[in-house]
């Protein structure tokens, strides 16, 4: 975790922290003491004066001058660079993307289904239908998407796997 404390020009105490949250950097602001807002900084397309200051972004109700935005993105880039470098955070971005891949192959799958089912319904219903016959390259496209990602990562498939059957066990065990 990395902070920034400073006192506002009302006297109160704001504090940022940036931690990791789902394997992502996340900035939350107190202003003092009480949790304002957690998310990404925000940058304001022009800046903007208050009193004797140019604040060009905010977290939350918490205005950043250009110093300050720059601080708070330089500690969310260190935060970003240790875990990119975690093996645990690297382990799950993978089973994340092959999630991601299965459910786009899932997708193209049921699109495909979809329109099927619509031509075969246009030619129950008249004789013929307006739709062509089924495209299947998206689910040829996510197929072979799929397949490349678990050649180039077994260890993916071997993790979920183990980790189906230990949740599986629980279960079991449990009910």
């Amino acid at each position: 975790m990395r902070t920034m404390t400073w006192t506002a020009g009302n006297g109160k105490e704001i504090t940022i922290e940036i931690t990791s949250h789902l394997c992502r950097p996340m900035a939350t602001s107190f202003i003092g003491g009480k949790r304002d807002f957690s998310g990404e900084p925000y940058l304001f397309p022009a800046p903007k004066t208050v009193g004797d200051k140019v604040i060009v972004g905010a977290i939350g109700a918490v205005g950043l001058t250009q110093d300050r935005y720059d601080e708070l993105m330089r500690l969310m880039s260190e935060v970003k660079e240790s875990l990119d470098s975690n093996p645990e955070v690297i382990l799950h971005r993978l089973i994340e993307r092959r999630y991601d891949l299965a459910r786009d192959l899932t997708f193209a799958q049921d699109d495909a289904h979809d329109h099927e089912t619509r031509r075969i319904e246009e030619i129950r219903a008249s004789g013929r239908s307006s739709l062509g016959p089924v495209d299947l390259s998206g689910v040829q496209t996510a197929t072979k998407a799929l397949a490349d990602f678990d050649a180039a990562y077994p260890e993916i498939i071997v993790k979920i796997t183990a980790d189906r059957q230990a949740e599986t066990e629980r279960f079991a065990r449990t009910n």
